[in-house]
């Protein structure tokens, strides 16, 4: 009997084992289910993830999707699939944070996978950590996967770790724009979750101005028939027969929406916009982009533009119902380029919504470009940031990056923190172009 109940239990627990190694071996199979179009050993750039939901998944996804869209080599997949590739240049890693500081299940291999693994070549890293300031062990294993690939000679540090708080979209488009200079590549974030889709309604040209010096016009739309809701910010789509749709930036005022459109020699959208008339009807839709509206929050608010990037803002400051100090920053070319944006700028200084507004132009004899402005009220700056304040920005790309980095700059020396944690606490919003 003795022997018949030990042979039971090897029995027992041989099945016990199988079924663990064979779930395992499903767990892992799955998490490693991802849509790619270049195997490991094709591809230049690995992401590497570790999630136990699918919100960081979301991310990874992100920007892979931005490096593919300018045609780049790109496998995505699990840190528990780590493996040898053969033609890796780098290795970027999206992980969050399990339990109390913890990997989470589709990572927990991967520090015994880089001991006995050594890449073909040596492959520069970065590591984007995601968790919550709410817990200690904020973004712990991300900080364990930095530790793990600094001390292993085969890797190098391409950037430093970079954590986001409560999955902020704001946060992961500035780790992407500062990967981005560094690799000398433009990568445009997709956030598709984040606009909703409008059906297409018909619009009447309430009103147009000339074109200034710079070939930019002013246009206000309103609804035909039915009512249409939306906000400062959100993005108003035109589509013209095949042709891919065009955005604009709204600001909405009176009701209506107030586009600002720079006509350029071979812009079709732009030119189209610019042949309608008063009264002309035409078809469009609106997106919502909730990450650039209004931020009821704010207990102060910076507002930095350049060129047609004013649009929003000429809206958003008529929405300031519990009268918060706003400060307007703008870089254009010349007076003259202003004087489009002049009587509804004038109209909220005067009723208090608006407190001050700082101009730079960069054709004109004392040259400076709205960077600059920044440099010199970076006491105002820092003072917003440290209460409770809220930065927005629209407009070119090449602007916000100049901009992000003098950001940094003030932050850092004024305020000894780094930018990241005001993006992470939703004080920094961006939509530029």
């Amino acid at each position: 009997m003795i022997e018949l109940s030990i042979l039971f239990t090897i029995i027992i627990v041989l099945i016990i084992f199988i079924y663990k190694y064979n779930s395992k071996k499903s767990n892992d199979k799955k998490t490693d289910v991802f849509e790619n179009q270049y195997t490991k050993d094709e591809s230049e750039f690995i992401i590497l993830l570790g999630s136990e939901t699918s919100s960081t998944i979301g991310f990874a996804s992100l920007f892979k999707e931005a490096l593919t869209s300018i045609n780049k080599k790109v496998f995505l997949s699990t840190l528990n699939t780590y493996s040898t590739y053969e033609k890796a240049k780098q290795l970027i890693v999206f992980t969050a944070t399990y339990g109390a500081g913890e990997a989470p299940s589709n990572a927990n291999n991967f520090e015994n996978l880089i001991k006995k693994i050594s890449p073909k070549n040596n492959l520069n890293f970065s590591v984007l950590g995601f968790g919550s300031l709410a817990y200690p062990d904020y973004c712990q294993f991300a900080i364990d996967v930095e530790n793990m690939l600094d001390k292993n000679r085969s890797f190098s540090k391409y950037l430093d770790l970079y954590k986001i708080n409560s999955q902020s979209m704001e946060a992961f488009k500035d780790w992407v724009n500062l990967w981005s200079l560094k690799n000398n590549l433009f990568l445009k974030v997709k956030t598709k979750k984040r606009i909703t889709i409008k059906k297409n309604k018909n619009f009447i040209i309430e009103s147009k101005t000339k074109s200034n010096v710079d070939n930019t016009f002013m246009l206000v739309l309103k609804a035909e028939k039915q009512r249409v809701r939306f906000k400062s910010g959100d993005l108003f789509a035109v589509k013209l027969d095949e042709q891919e749709e065009r955005l604009y930036s709204i600001g909405k005022v009176n009701k209506n929406v107030v586009l600002s459109i720079k006509v350029h020699e071979n812009g079709i959208g732009s030119n189209y916009l610019d042949s309608l008339k008063v009264n002309d009807v035409i078809k469009g839709s609106i997106k919502k982009n909730f990450d650039f509206n209004f931020p009821t929050y704010a207990k102060k608010l910076i507002l930095i533009a350049n060129g047609t990037g004013i649009a929003p803002f000429l809206g958003l400051i008529g929405e300031n119902k519990k009268m918060i100090d706003i400060h307007l920053f703008w870089g254009g070319r010349t007076e003259e380029s202003f004087k489009i944006y002049n009587d509804l700028i004038e109209e909220n200084l005067k009723n208090n919504k608006l407190k001050e507004v700082h101009l730079a132009y960069s054709k004109q004899s004392n040259s400076e470009y709205v960077q600059d402005l920044i440099i010199k009220n970076e006491k105002l700056i820092a003072e917003s940031l440290k209460n409770e304040g809220v930065i927005m920005i629209c407009g070119s790309v090449n602007m916000q990056r100049e901009v992000i980095d003098i950001l940094a700059e003030i932050s850092s020396d004024k305020l000894k923190t780094p930018l990241s944690e005001y993006e992470n606490m939703e004080q920094i919003k961006m939509d530029c172009y």
